[in-house]
């Protein structure tokens, strides 16, 4: 979050330079348009690599949760002879993590 904030800083700050560019001389304006993108493309490539972060962490979290569900429902198969219903793996995933399951 931290580097969001910098790099969102560091393109608005660059950009606000290169508005303009009819006061600069033309050497200036190129390397504030120039500083402008690589801030912003900086600011891209932060955005989606900890977008892409999130997508794995929840994906392996999901990942985790099915197992779990379904490592109970077999041994409550085993001990009952019968599927538990939907509301009884739910209030035990509650009652054993603390989160209800998605």
């Amino acid at each position: 979050m931290r580097k969001l904030i910098t790099s969102a800083t560091l393109a608005l700050s660059l950009g606000a330079g290169s508005v303009t560019p009819i006061l600069a001389d033309g050497a200036a304006s190129t390397r504030n348009i120039i500083l402008g993108a690589a801030a912003a493309a900086a600011l891209y490539f932060t955005v989606s690599n900890n977008n892409k972060k999130k997508a794995d962490a929840n994906s392996i979290r999901e990942r985790e949760m099915q197992r779990r569900k379904a490592q109970y429902r077999a041994w409550y198969r085993w001990r009952n002879g019968n599927d538990p219903s939907v509301a009884q793996v739910r209030t035990w995933y509650y009652n054993q993590f603390g989160e209800y399951p998605t």
